[in-house]
């Protein structure tokens, strides 16, 4: 990240996390931006199946969380990725706002 940072990198993208983010971490060389899509296939879930939107306008870049459920974009994101990318095992635990854990632990299709 520090690396990223000493560079001027926008932002990072990564994709099929399932539940979309858009955090920002400090690094002694500055901020990093990183932006995770999610995922449109049809799973057990705690969310919906979602992407996020990006545009750019040459000098900001804006996310918008798009999703086949029709909640709005801050209900989509999570305020935290999990440090080993588990879904949620109970409530508090970081997951989109939507804030439903899964009835199967873990999700099971």
């Amino acid at each position: 990240m520090t690396e990223l940072a000493k560079r001027k990198v926008l932002a990072v993208l990564s994709g099929h996390v399932h539940d979309a983010f858009d955090l920002t971490q400090e690094t002694v060389q500055g901020s990093v931006r990183m932006i995770g899509a999610g995922t449109l296939s049809r799973r057990l879930r705690s969310t919906p199946p979602s992407f996020n939107e990006l545009r750019w306008d040459g000098e900001q870049l804006a996310v918008s969380v798009r999703n086949l459920e029709g909640y709005d974009t801050p209900e989509m994101m999570i305020n935290e990725v999990p440090e080993d990318a588990t879904p949620p095992r109970k409530p508090g635990e970081p997951v989109a706002p939507v804030d439903e854990v899964p009835r199967t632990d873990p999700p099971v299709h």
